[in-house]
């Protein structure tokens, strides 16, 4: 499977079949033949003063028996075309038109090492791109973001497992299918990265009313052709909501806050901080004093506070500025 994940990175002689048997290039049908008799099938090159002039298939080789015994095997056969064994597959693909000719691999020394056949060639890619499939399904079902991979008609190609759980879209509904047919009108982004082919990242989104996401997507291009995009969305409803309760708590905090400080502003005895209780009984006491009209007197010794202690018995009773004289003090005839 490495090998075909890496396919087009490979030296296209590793793909290709050893060289097993070279021909003349005037061989008939009926030589051929009888050189492969007792063999296994093996593609034949046929020379013209030992270059390279044409191939026939291994593959073909089972027709033989219904070609003509003195036709030239060189009017059944494919083009040889020489590329260097070194040389990627994708340069080579890049370069030449496969399914035209038959490649023959030659050595640093120029000479024959192999054929790779179009068959051969289109069975690498093949297993090459069934290996490479398999791993974009692998990766796709790993992440536990929202995978989407749509065609450039916006068709659904790729829907994983949390796609379908973030959406409650299931996937034998969804590929193949127009994403649009499944969300309300501008709420796709991946439809947008069609139209603009620009990437984006961390962007925040509500495809629907009960679901908020972060996508990461991109345009998918090949030399210049839009074959699609592709869009990674990770679901972020539960933290929105949690930052909504929060928010929330926090409101009411805060007028519970002012509540609080209202209320202790309108209360002359807030300031008092003693919780003792000998300080509770006192300010049960002054509190009923505080409700009523009249003269108090309060003794004690010196130094402790008897002047500034009853300030909050004055408001609460409406009365006179100063009802209240601590005992050194005289209240005048």
């Amino acid at each position: 499977m490495s090998n075909a994940l890496r396919l087009l990175m490979q030296p296209v002689g590793d793909l290709a079949e050893p060289m097993r048997l070279t021909l003349p290039v005037d061989t008939t049908v009926n030589r051929l033949r009888s050189a492969l008799a007792g063999r296994e099938p093996v593609s034949v090159l046929l020379v013209d003063q030992g270059e390279p002039v044409a191939v026939f298939p291994a593959e073909w080789t089972r027709f033989l028996q219904y070609l003509p015994p003195d036709m030239p095997v060189r009017a059944a056969s494919l083009p040889a075309r020489c590329v260097a064994e070194t040389l990627p597959l994708e340069t080579v693909l890049r370069e030449e038109s496969p399914g035209q000719a038959a490649y023959v691999t030659v050595d640093d020394a120029g000479k024959p090492a192999g054929i790779l056949t179009p068959d051969r060639l289109f069975r690498a890619l093949r297993n090459g791109a069934m290996a490479l499939s398999a791993l974009v399904d692998a990766l796709a079902e790993t992440t536990s973001d929202a995978v989407t991979v749509v065609d450039a008609s916006g068709r659904v190609l790729l829907w994983n497992r949390a796609a379908e759980a973030i959406y409650r879209i299931p996937k034998r509904e969804i590929i193949g299918q127009p994403i649009a047919s499944f969300f309300p009108a501008g709420a796709i982004k991946v439809l947008e990265l069609l139209e603009r082919r620009v990437p984006v990242r961390r962007l925040y989104h509500v495809p629907r009313p009960d679901r908020h996401v972060v996508i990461d997507a991109a345009p998918v291009e090949h030399d210049g052709e839009l074959l699609g995009a592709v869009a990674f969305e990770e679901d972020i409803s539960d933290l929105v909501r949690l930052r909504d309760e929060l928010s929330t708590a926090q409101s009411h905090l805060r007028s519970l806050q002012e509540a609080i400080t209202h209320t202790r502003n309108d209360d002359p005895f807030a300031a008092i901080r003693g919780r003792s209780p000998l300080v509770k009984r006192v300010v049960a006491m002054a509190r009923k004093v505080a409700a009523t009209d009249v003269t108090v007197l309060i003794t004690g010794e010196s130094g402790v506070a008897k002047s500034s202690s009853p300030r909050p018995c004055i408001a609460p009773a409406g009365g006179p500025r100063d009802p209240l004289w601590p005992s050194t003090a005289r209240p005048s005839r």
